[in-house]
C-alpha cells in the first residue's frame, strides 16, 4: 500500500476468505472511494470476526450494511457475506 495512485479509487473492494475481517477492513479503507462498498466472504468464524472487527470498522468510518448467510450449491458449505459502506 505504498502507491498513492490507488488510494481511495475503488467503489467496491472484495475478499473471499483471504484475511481476518479487522485486517481486511484496514486494508480496504485504503483502497475504497467515499461511499465505496466492502464485501467480505467468511466461513465458520464469521460471528467471531464481526465482533473482532466492530471497533475497527467504527474507527475507520464504515457503516455495517448487511450480512447474508448462504450455502454453496455444489459443496453445501456454509458462508457468510458481510457488507460495509465507507
Amino acid at each position: 500500500m505504498e502507491d498513492e495512485a490507488y488510494r481511495g479509487t475503488f467503489t467496491v473492494v472484495t475478499s473471499r476468505a483471504t484475511l481476518k475481517l479487522p485486517h481486511f477492513l484496514r486494508m480496504g479503507a485504503y483502497f475504497l472511494a467515499p461511499k465505496g462498498i466492502l464485501i467480505a466472504m467468511k466461513s465458520k468464524r464469521a460471528e467471531e470476526e464481526l465482533r473482532e472487527g466492530a471497533n475497527v470498522s467504527q474507527n475507520l468510518g464504515y457503516h455495517y450494511i448487511a450480512r447474508h448467510d448462504i450455502t454453496l450449491p455444489i459443496t453445501g458449505d456454509f458462508r457468510t457475506i458481510i457488507i460495509y459502506e465507507k
